[in-house]
């Protein structure tokens, strides 16, 4: 992974406070004082985690001085995410936010890490047809680079960083 490991404790209203979890100073603080803060949480292997997923975002954002349009985006992506380990993954489901400092711009990093491949779609297969199959279209026109790593136990950490504006 990139990035240093300096981590802090947060908490923020709705959020769990974990150990490696970032408190933050609202808008106005440089890239460089945003730069290797993170957060990571658990998620239920349900269809309910993406949901929970993009409400935990939307609350980590707005405590770090990040919403409108930037927020909504990175929701999407966090919603394509944890909806793919949801119905193409084992468990376990864990979701990493991180605030990293890259070519003199602040950028969010998500990471899903999951259990690897599970070879059984049906926790999703009653979504319509015409609902699958955009995720990486939607991640493509919205990320600035994301890509997939394979750990060793057979799980794999999918990852996304969205520049901030």
């Amino acid at each position: 992974m990139t990035g240093k490991k300096n981590q802090f404790r947060a908490q923020a209203p709705g959020l769990p406070v974990l150990a490696g979890a970032a408190t933050m100073r609202r808008p106005g603080m440089s890239a460089r004082s945003r730069a290797d803060r993170s957060l990571t949480c658990p998620l239920p292997h349900s269809l309910s985690a993406p949901t929970r997923a993009r409400r935990m975002t939307r609350r980590l954002l707005d405590r770090w001085g990040l919403n409108g349009d930037y927020a909504a985006s990175v929701e999407v992506v966090v919603s394509e995410l944890v909806t793919n380990a949801v119905c193409h993954a084992r468990p376990d489901i864990r979701i990493t936010w991180r605030i990293l400092s890259r070519d003199g711009r602040a950028h969010v990093r998500v990471e899903v890490a999951d259990g690897g491949p599970s070879g059984d779609a049906s926790v999703c297969s009653d979504r319509p047809a015409d609902e699958q199959g955009r995720g990486t279209l939607v991640i493509d026109a919205l990320a600035s680079d994301h890509g997939t790593v394979q750990c060793a136990m057979g799980g794999a950490l999918h990852w996304v960083e969205i520049a901030v504006p």
